[in-house]
């Protein structure tokens, strides 16, 4: 694939348009390159302000997929870390590692850095990604704002996955539901899992 780019690093850089798309039923999915490996991400859609994102990558060699992206109001972003490590480095060097078997909150005001994998180290993540309008929905506006006060503060909380996460992750990944009931089965889930990891902040 012409596109990648090799750095003098021998790291793999790729830009997220650079993924591969298919849209499937109630699901967008990006394939990695056959040139880095085998996997792909899965997003849905759950809300207005609520997407879910399952990655499952087995790369071959090292790489980075960089981001650019105003986003119109703050994020969080829960990352489960199931299997494997990655890492994030925003255009300011501030850092965030997603480690296997941790819970990863995370808040974002805008999203631009790269995300870098490992070769021949596979990798799950559940991701689930949200607007501050969606927080202040469910938490309150003055709690969610603290969240962001500090614009260099990437990392909210790292801990290790929770029992009640583990069950509802393997619901999500092992419960057969037909796609017309796909969304609604993994928002239900989402939400429940959701009110158990952002609480305690």
């Amino acid at each position: 694939m012409k596109d990648i780019k090799h750095s003098l690093k021998k790291r793999w850089k790729i830009t997220n348009d650079e993924l591969s798309l298919q849209r499937q039923h109630g699901y967008i999915q990006q394939h990695l390159p056959e040139e880095l490996g085998k996997g792909s991400s899965d997003m849905i859609q759950l809300d207005e302000d609520l997407s879910f994102i399952k990655t499952a990558y087995s790369p071959s060699k090292e790489f980075s997929i960089l981001s650019q992206m105003e986003t119109q109001q703050p994020r969080v972003v829960v990352t489960l870390g199931l299997q494997g490590n990655s890492r994030f480095i925003d255009n300011q060097d501030n850092e965030l590692i997603f480690n296997e078997g941790y819970t990863s909150i995370s808040c974002f005001n805008s999203i631009q850095g790269e995300r870098q994998y490992q070769a021949n180290q596979s990798l799950k993540q559940l991701r689930f990604s949200m607007s501050k309008t969606w927080l202040d929905k469910y938490f309150g506006e003055s709690r969610i704002t603290q969240w962001f006060a500090k614009k260099d503060k990437l990392l909210l909380s790292h801990q290790p996955i929770s029992p009640q996460a583990r069950m509802i992750v393997q619901q999500l990944l092992n419960t057969k539901v037909t796609k017309e009931m796909q969304s609604l089965f993994i928002h239900g889930q989402a939400m429940t899992l959701l009110a158990s990891e952002l609480s305690p902040l």
